[in-house]
């Protein structure tokens, strides 16, 4: 199919193209007995993947539903909505039919219901509102839990957070309230504090928490100001400033533009690509790149994102048009492929942002923008007469369509990324059982838990008082930390040790967490794990001879109160037991540790501390384990007394012999993980 791009400003000329491109998906469309469907096979330019997403939005048949939705709106030819009616029919019974774990908004089954409202809102068929209410009921039971599940706009809880919301603006659904109360839960627990903001979603594919629309904090930001305005709850908003306050620490002047963490380790080629850098030392390999400009992952998408709350982020929102504006000519060099062309990863997209920001502002200047980007399109077109199989909305020929519908219709609702009404601000109040200080208390907590769990212990009314007080206006995190050192001295005895050591973990874990690359992180310890695995492998005896120290990396804490240890060790243990252990211990560690996949792992150690503290100094394991068992031989009944759970030694054994293998065990244990490093690899 030819791809059709508009050679003309005017709004008439775009609505051509529209229709043109409305008509060639007629023209592609199936007929099967169970409505219409599209070729919607989807390949990414230059990476090698190829994948099916028949129902989603993203690519699929109800992304092409949706545009000739609209395309009917703007028209009233009724081809186009017949073709849209049967094209949902047959993605409902393809999901009846399919089962899936994906509810995402854009690549999910959630993105199908949003489809349907849509066209229940112009149809008023009953039919439509009650199935895609039924397609969101299975969200609470396995979606919204799953560890795989993501915090994305894109496929993950923020999208169906959105989604949930137009249900419920749709149809009042009282169980509706349980779900999407469920999903801000788990949005705010997944929430991870940085040196400004909150972000989350960090993997061994990124160097941190991402900026943008798709996957990054932008995308989940918006939703928490659209969630904030529709139930009116200014702690939701702070949520969302908070978001944008994130990727705002990392904008580049000189870049004119917010990084793009992504590393996308994900195909051999990109395997071997980073392997390499990493062994030349190539640190900007790991670095945020600053020139991605896309709605998905770049400059467009995160300055869509400020829309909700424009005039606080009017900045953001001129910020992204100048920089776009000025990169234009960059098209004019060398052809477009239908990716860099589409709406979301290329110039259609550019261009939506600037419809979206000439519809919040008014300003003319935004206008001429997306007109200028019709023209470049147009050029690119008459340059390369390149043809495209991929009809997606998100992808293919069906967003160019939409980006044409826009153009001609500058001033109609997104259907991209959806505003909520604020007339059912009464209907909503079912949502509105989240307090600012609530809201405060869970980010809060989820980045420094036993700091307020001891506080809740300690001094209850001062901690509400506070984050009652700062409801408003979403803590930092080093702001919350200077508070409570703020509040140590006032804490009655013995809570002002107990939280000073609380403090000492937390804060070093956040500190420890900020610093943190993931991606680096994660081929470090690609590397390192041949060195462990070769480790592990000699004999128990050359073992025993071989120096090891404490990874540089560590940190190691001691604590003699700490509730949290002491569940996670002692899962089954009486209280007495517990108590007798930590009369003859005395007290507890935590040893802190950078880490690609959870950005900092923590091991609550108790028999493990006094052999780590062995290592401070470099030493072989057949050393510590004759130091610990001499230290421990005079006591060897009341040792196996208090000791036979955690040791798994039993009265009878052979002490000497079960306990050296015991502490042989446990420093294998930390060798596995990286805490200890051999100074030298036995047999290398």
């Amino acid at each position: 199919m030819t791809t059709v791009l508009i050679d003309s400003p005017d709004k008439e000329r775009a609505l051509e193209k529209a229709i043109v491109i409305g008509d060639e998906l007629l023209r592609q469309a199936l007929v099967t007995p169970c409505g219409l469907t599209w070729p919607v096979e989807y390949s990414e330019d230059g990476r090698g993947l190829t994948w099916q997403q028949p129902e989603s939005i993203y690519s699929g048949v109800s992304g092409i539903v949706l545009f000739l939705t609209e395309l009917y709106r703007h028209t009233q030819h009724k081809t186009y909505l017949e073709a849209a009616k049967e094209g949902m029919r047959w993605v409902v019974d393809y999901c009846h039919k399919n089962a899936t774990q994906q509810y995402g908004f854009y690549i999910g089954r959630l993105g199908v219901a949003y489809v349907l409202l849509k066209l229940h809102a112009i149809t008023h068929q009953p039919t439509l509102l009650t199935e895609a209410l039924d397609m969101a009921k299975p969200v609470a039971d396995s979606y919204l839990t799953n560890e795989h599940t993501t915090s994305a706009l894109f496929d993950g809880r923020a999208g169906a957070l959105l989604v949930l919301l137009h249900l419920h603006q749709a149809s009042q659904e009282p169980w509706l309230v349980g779900t999407i109360t469920a999903c801000i839960d788990t949005l705010l627990d997944q929430a991870s504090y940085d040196q400004a903001g909150i972000c989350w979603d960090r993997s061994r594919n990124s160097v941190q928490g991402l900026c943008g629309l798709a996957h990054g904090a932008a995308g989940i930001g918006y939703v928490f100001a659209e969630l904030g305005q529709y139930v009116n709850n200014a702690a939701f908003l702070a949520v969302a400033r908070q978001a944008f306050d994130y990727e705002n620490q990392y904008w580049h002047e000189v870049a004119q533009n917010w990084p793009d963490f992504r590393k996308d380790i994900t195909t051999p080629e990109r395997e071997l690509f980073y392997q390499q850098a990493y062994l030349n030392h190539d640190l900007e390999a790991f670095a945020g790149t600053f020139t991605n400009t896309s709605l998905a992952h770049g400059t467009a998408g995160i300055g869509l994102t400020r829309l909700a709350a424009v005039e606080a982020y009017q900045t953001d929102v001129s910020r992204a048009a100048t920089a776009l504006a000025e990169r234009h000519d960059r098209f004019m060099a060398e052809p477009l492929s239908i990716r860099q062309q589409s709406v979301y990863a290329g110039l259609a997209g550019e261009g939506v942002f600037f419809l979206e920001a000439y519809k919040a502002t008014a300003e003319p200047m935004y206008l001429q923008h997306a007109h200028a980007i019709g023209l470049l399109l147009q050029a690119q077109a008459e340059a390369t007469e390149s043809t495209t199989s991929d009809l997606g909305l998100l992808t293919g020929q069906a967003g160019l369509g939409y980006f044409y519908l826009q153009l001609a219709r500058p001033t109609a609702e997104s259907v991209l990324l959806p505003r909520l009404r604020s007339e059912n601000l009464g209907a909503a109040a079912g949502l509105s059982g989240f307090s600012g200080s609530s809201v405060q208390r869970k980010i809060v907590a989820g980045s420094f838990p036993r700091v307020v769990k001891l506080m809740d212990e300690w001094a209850p009314e001062q901690l509400a008082s506070y984050l009652e007080r700062e409801a408003g206006e979403l803590l930092g995190a080093n702001t919350f930390i200077d508070r409570v050192r703020q509040w140590v001295p006032q804490l009655p005895d013995p809570g002002q040790e107990f939280m000073q050591q609380a403090l000492a973990i937390e804060s070093s874990r956040f500190s420890m967490k900020c610093g943190v690359n993931n991606a680096y992180l994660a081929m470090h310890e690609r590397f390192a794990q041949v060195s462990i695995n070769q480790i592990l492998d000699v004999s128990d005896e050359v073992l025993r001879q071989t120096y090891f120290t404490i990874n540089e990396q560590a940190i190691l804490l001691s604590t003699k109160q700490d509730e949290f240890l002491l569940y996670q060790a002692g899962a089954g243990l009486t209280e007495d037991t517990l108590e007798h252990f930590m009369q003859w211990y005395g007290s507890q560690a935590v040893l802190l540790m950078p880490s690609g996949d959870h950005d900092v792992q923590e091991y609550g150690l108790f028999m493990e501390l006094m052999i780590l503290t062995k290592f401070t100094v470099p030493t072989t394991p057949g050393k510590v384990c004759d130091e610990l068992t001499a230290f421990f031989m005079p006591n060897t009944e009341l040792f196996i007394q208090q000791m036979a759970y955690f040791c798994m030694i039993h009265p009878g054994d052979v002490f000497q012999e079960q306990f050296d293998r015991l502490m042989l065990q446990l420093i294998k244990k930390h060798i596995s993980v990286g805490v200890l490093l051999p100074l030298t690899v036995p047999g290398a």
